[in-house]
């Protein structure tokens, strides 16, 4: 047996809850997508104008020791070198009209398909059809090339990916370090419990409008961690990692102010934002198009006397109540 290589489905939520299913043994998720195991997706290498053939793969160049000297030749080449095939057996020459469709004219990949498993895929890269399935994989918008870069949004087609050698436990331990180093900010002394109330209101976890105890401003501040849905790029850890950097310089610390003092206006209905803009009901005047706008609306130093009005208003509202 030789290296091998493992296609994994991605996991998706399906109307037939099929995702559900659990292994018996194990307990895991199997992140099933079909009910029936005998349905499976098809795969082949596919005609690329950027190419100018059949998208194999094989046409990359690799660098192969000849003796004295290294030398750069194709995939295609040592494969065929490899497994004894003659010269031109794994072109990538697309099929075209007029071609003959017998079988025995047509060339390798022009009539090979490959099934995807509903689960994983197993590929032994000494057997020629794995190792050439492989490299179509590597070249289809349906497999990502790995499972970070899946989770990096950077195959938004993707249905399948490559699962690398160990790269599992290591998004896990990055995933974990970083939850570590979130939890670790809690304690940090640049953290004291005012921005702590601050940083509940931006990020959402409370309303102004609530009146919390320490106790229970450090018990939902750990929650947010805890729960943080890690393969998100705009995760709770992520967000709460970029604020702190922000409270190390002036001027990230004015920045946090305004988006404190925004999210204030807009929990006790001074502010309200609908699709995106942001206006204030009492002047019916437009802060922002955007949040950005709307905070940059609040640290613009032309604007302090709006700025002051609209906080006395804050103010004003929040004693009466």
């Amino acid at each position: 047996m030789g290296k091998q290589v493992f296609i994994k489905v991605i996991p998706r939520d399906t109307a037939s809850k099929i995702h559900e299913v659990r292994d018996n043994r194990t307990g895991k998720k199997l992140n099933k997508t079909k009910i029936n195991d005998n349905c499976k997706d098809t795969l082949q290498a596919l005609w690329s104008l950027k190419v100018g053939g059949l998208k194999t793969g094989l046409y990359k160049k690799i660098e192969v020791d000849s003796g004295d000297t290294a030398e750069k030749i194709s995939l295609q080449d040592w494969a065929e070198k490899k497994w004894g095939l003659e010269k031109g057996f794994l072109s990538n020459k697309p099929w075209r009209r007029g071609d003959s469709m017998d079988p025995e004219n047509l060339t390798y990949f022009q009539k090979k398909s490959w099934k995807l498993n509903d689960g994983t895929t197993i590929l032994d890269l000494d057997n020629l059809d794995d190792f050439c399935f492989y490299h179509v994989c590597l070249e289809s918008k349906y497999v990502a090339n790995s499972e970070r870069e899946w989770k990096e949004h950077q195959w938004p087609k993707a249905k399948y990916y490559i699962a690398l050698e160990n790269e599992s436990e290591s998004i896990k331990y990055k995933k974990t370090r970083r939850k570590a180093k979130a939890f670790g900010i809690l304690h940090d002394p640049d953290f004291t419990l005012p921005w702590k109330r601050k940083f509940i209101v931006t990020l959402g976890i409370a309303s102004d409008r609530m009146s919390l105890t320490e106790e229970q401003v450090n018990n939902l501040l750990y929650d947010y961690i805890e729960t943080s849905a890690m393969h998100d790029g705009a995760t709770n850890i992520s967000k709460l990692l970029n604020g702190f950097e922000k409270l190390k310089n002036k001027t990230g610390r004015e920045f946090l102010e305004a988006e404190y003092l925004l999210q204030r206006l807009d929990d006790w209905r001074i502010v309200i934002e609908k699709a995106g803009t942001y206006t204030w009901l009492m002047k019916d005047m437009q802060i922002g198009f955007t949040k950005a706008e709307a905070i940059e609306f609040l640290m613009d130093p032309k604007k302090q006397a709006l700025v002051d009005e609209i906080t006395e208003e804050l103010t004003a509202k929040k004693a009466g109540k």
